[in-house]
């Protein structure tokens, strides 16, 4: 059976959709990155750049650069640090606070996904002119809309009075 239930539904399933891509593509670097042989998951991908970029950061500071969750890059963090690709400290000055440093495992891997991703972007350009579409584009001005009015905002206004409205 070839029936796609999500796609024929339409836009109201757009996150089931992007979910699916997103799954789709997280998938497939995984295998790459499996077959280069390194051990970042690539759902870390993104935590181990930042910190590559930066001698080190807190928890907080990579969840807000991301945009991710608190909660999301605590258990990242784990990941990276049972894999000995990175270390945590206190902070001296605040204890709540943890630093995140890259190990020479760590350096070494994030150099390599380094020039993964130079070829990712080749690959992706290829793909968004094959599908007519610069996919990157079309998310930024996507987001950017929903940054001036957010979706919630505009369901409330498209909703009828006798609708219950949404508390968000």
């Amino acid at each position: 059976m070839n029936d796609d239930f999500i796609k024929a539904s339409g836009t109201p399933f757009i996150a089931h959709r992007l979910k699916r891509l997103s799954e789709h593509i997280v998938t497939a670097i995984g295998c790459l990155i499996e077959a280069k042989q390194l051990d970042v998951p690539p759902t870390a991908g993104s935590t181990l750049l930042v910190l590559a970029a930066h001698e080190r950061a807190g928890v907080m500071e990579i969840a807000e650069r991301l945009r991710v969750s608190h909660p999301f890059i605590v258990r990242v963090v784990a990941k990276l640090e049972a894999l000995g690709l990175i270390t945590i400290k206190n902070d001296r000055d605040d204890l709540r606070r943890k630093w995140l440093t890259l190990t020479e495992k760590g350096r070494a891997e994030a150099a390599h996904l380094n020039r993964l991703n130079r070829d990712l972007d080749v690959v992706f350009r290829r793909v968004f002119e094959e599908a007519g579409v610069d996919l990157l584009d079309a998310v930024d001005r996507f987001e950017a809309a929903l940054a001036r009015e957010p979706l919630a905002g505009r369901l409330q206004s498209q909703l009828s009075s006798e609708d219950t409205p949404c508390v968000r």
